[in-house]
């Protein structure tokens, strides 16, 4: 591709261009701002690594560029750092994507590989000296092979099951491939338009929130559905919100607020969790019940500042029985969450309503957070809250919180503490939990997986399994 004057680089053009309004946007920028010197395009080599929007929106507004060299050494794994930080792109665009740079940097290695066995004698032919085993094609894995799938997860922080799902797409389907990366349809509708398969995954948009979760959620968010940015005319008759938006309406483009529930849709997972944490911050969404379709994505979405992890979270007991438009019942291919964005103006009361609507459906645990105050929970402090019970008429919750210091967090199961307290006590029916939960290990649901006899060490309870 040539803009101007430069031709762009190999690596620069695996990531789709702006295109329609956000590009128009830009444009309107660059005629009422000129170019930015503090954002300067980059050059390697004599080609553009980074910038091309902004050339070409400089040429369209006829403004001069600011184009400096790039002195580093890997180009590819710069372009990509940029971009994905910069750009709103779906799990679809960023598998994708990411493969086709893997490929190229395969491509790149062969090259130099050759080269390098071109000038050895003939009795010096092989692998390159200072060449990793693991760089060569040889041990490469095949496009289909799960190895494959897992690295490629790794490498674009997205689910095992979007990645392998990519890889069989930019194999036996290019033009689709393309379609994804340039966002004008997703990876599961190209998936399932190349096999033919309709499937139930994360990715699939059309599949409802059953009503028992729904009423839960309602009950969480103080009995009244005020929004709900991804949704149909069928799954509204459930979720009755004030205002629902559709996926031709695409609820990203339009105002959100008060109480939000969101089951959001395949392939743009990120995109809304991102604006609802950002909506929530700003106080314009008051609370909000997220219904989370896998495990993995309390991995993936810590991409973000703000995680699931940082709320109130359900693991139900058994996999959520989704709706289906023909009015069956699916299972999802993965173990599922919930989780609570409370109001900030709520104050405790907001964890234990949650609680107390989700704990029908498995394990509830709330993490020490500033939004949310820890209850100190060690014996000194149990002690001192049943000299309170014996003392006062009528203690509240919030003088025995004021008289709990803020010690280091014990985990205890709520029903131990209550009868320690004789039940004259009214907490909130959740665990403390603490931040060693946040440190997920490989998959991101090791610490699940503690023994059926007890939590582990500084770790939640483990929930029943889901139902296979």
């Amino acid at each position: 591709m040539k803009i101007g004057d430069y031709e762009t680089h190999p690596a620069a053009d695996l990531f789709p261009l702006m295109e329609g309004d956000e590009f128009s946007a830009l444009v309107k920028s660059m005629i009422e701002r000129g170019w930015d010197p503090r954002r300067p395009a980059e050059k390697y080599k004599g080609q553009i690594l980074d910038g091309r929007n902004r050339l070409r929106a400089a040429e369209v507004a006829n403004v001069t560029p600011v184009i400096v060299e790039w002195n580093g050494s890997d180009p590819y794994d710069y372009v990509w750092a940029h971009n994905v930080v910069r750009r709103h792109l779906n799990e679809g665009q960023l598998a994708l994507i990411r493969a086709d740079f893997n490929a190229a940097k395969r491509a790149e290695i062969q090259i130099k590989r050759e080269a390098a066995n071109e000038s050895r004698s003939e009795s010096q032919k092989g692998r390159p000296k200072g060449t990793s085993r693991l760089q060569t094609d040889e041990t490469l894995p095949n496009a289909k092979g799960s190895i494959a799938a897992r690295e490629l997860a790794k490498d674009a922080e997205v689910s095992v099951d979007t990645a392998q799902k990519a890889l069989v797409v930019k194999e036996q389907a290019p033009e689709l491939a393309a379609q994804v990366k340039s966002g004008e349809k997703s990876l599961s509708a190209a998936y399932k338009e190349l096999k033919g398969i309709p499937q139930h995954s994360g990715d699939s948009p059309e599949w409802y929130t059953p009503g028992d979760y729904v009423e839960a959620a309602r009950v969480a968010l103080l009995g009244q559905i005020d929004c709900d940015p991804a949704s149909c005319e069928r799954a509204n008759e459930a979720v009755r919100a004030k205002v629902f938006f559709t996926e031709h309406d695409n609820g990203l483009g339009h105002p959100w607020s008060g109480n939000l529930f969101l089951n959001p849709p395949g392939g743009l997972v990120y995109e809304f969790w991102e604006r609802m944490v950002a909506l929530w911050r700003e106080g314009r969404v008051e609370r909000a019940i997220w219904i989370g379709y896998s495990l993995e994505q309390l991995q993936t979405l810590q991409r973000f500042e703000i995680t699931p992890l940082d709320f109130c979270l359900c693991f139900p007991r058994r996999r959520i029985p989704f709706d289906s438009p023909g009015g069956g019942k699916k299972s999802p291919t993965h173990a599922n969450y919930i989780a609570f964005l409370p109001s900030l103006r709520g104050g405790m009361g907001e964890v234990k309503r949650f609680s107390e609507a989700f704990a029908p459906f498995g394990r509830v645990v709330a993490w020490e957070s500033p939004d949310v105050p820890h209850v100190d929970l060690s014996p000194d402090a149990l002690e001192r809250m049943a000299e309170v019970v014996r003392t006062a008429p009528a203690p509240t919750p919030e003088l025995i919180r004021d008289m709990a210091s803020a010690r280091e967090p014990l985990i205890v199961e709520v029903p131990t503490v209550l009868s320690r307290l004789d039940n004259h006590v009214e907490l909130d029916q959740v665990e403390p939990v603490t931040e060693e939960l946040q440190n997920l290990d490989g998959d991101g649901d090791d610490w699940m997986s503690a023994p059926a006899g007890g939590a582990k060490p500084g770790r939640a309870s483990e929930p029943e399994p889901p139902a296979r």
